[in-house]
């Protein structure tokens, strides 16, 4: 199968797109190409150094999005174990409430 985007005008623009990370579909409606075409021309065409360049992008993004993933765990982990304790306090002070001696008023 022959490469379209290997002929396309603006090959250069592309590839420095797909080497900064960009997304298939973003390029492909960006330079009126369709988004496998371009899929293909990163997998099987581009240069080694721009495949290298385009992995280090995604890998520093992939890690970026699972630091944040991380902290929102951690703070839904901080915020169920505070409602916990908020639950566990209203209910040990029902429980008191409900046991206290009934003390007539004169």
């Amino acid at each position: 199968m022959a490469c379209k985007i290997c002929h396309h005008p603006e090959l250069a623009d592309i590839e420095r797109e797909l080497a900064e990370g960009a997304r298939y579909h973003s390029i492909a409606k960006w330079y009126f190409c369709d988004r496998h075409a371009v899929r293909y021309h990163a997998e099987r065409c581009m240069p080694e150094k721009l495949k290298t360049r385009r992995f280090e992008v995604e890998k520093r993004r992939l890690n970026d999005q699972l630091d944040r993933l991380g902290a929102r765990v951690e703070k839904q982990k901080r915020s169920n174990t505070e409602r916990l304790k908020r639950s566990v306090v209203k209910d040990l002070i029902r429980t008191l409430d409900a046991e206290k001696p009934h003390i007539p008023h004169n």
